[in-house]
């Protein structure tokens, strides 16, 4: 247990019993992983297939933070034909990645679950404070363009 960390889900039944229905080597979904070497420098992937082929996994240890960074999942408030992805310029600089899983003139949904996002946005920023006002207030910066 130590080449990893782990994430668990649980669910309460109706009598308010928890029962687990997940346990895996991973930090969640969502690039959680890939963030998390980003932000740290740990490499959580790396150390879980070592650990699955038996090698020995250096002993993880509680990272240190180095940066802020944010993770925005795009998703569209209606549904039509994408034309792009607006972002305001006061943030273009503090943009590390743009992944778009669709292409312009593609049909796309409006958002009703994960299945409906259309890509991500990863954010760096100095103030913490800058992070989390435009994780909380994304639509004031980014803006899916659908026709």
């Amino acid at each position: 247990m130590e080449s990893s960390i782990y994430n668990i889900e649980v669910r309460l039944a109706t009598n308010d019993k928890p029962y687990i229905m997940e346990v895996s080597p991973r930090g969640g979904g969502n690039r959680l992983s890939e963030m998390i070497e980003l932000a740290t420098g740990v490499d959580l992937i790396t150390h879980n297939i070592k650990s699955a082929m038996g090698e020995k996994v250096e002993s993880l240890k509680e990272p240190q933070y180095k940066t802020n960074l944010g993770q925005l999942i795009l998703h569209s408030n209606k549904g039509g034909v994408f034309k792009e992805v607006l972002i305001d310029p006061s943030i273009q600089k503090n943009i590390l990645e743009i992944d778009l899983w669709i292409k312009a003139n593609d049909k796309i949904n409006s958002f009703s679950s994960a299945s409906d996002s259309i890509g991500t946005i990863v954010l760096e920023f100095s103030e913490k404070e800058k992070l989390e006002d435009v994780i909380n207030n994304y639509s004031n910066y980014i803006n899916v363009v659908v026709e």
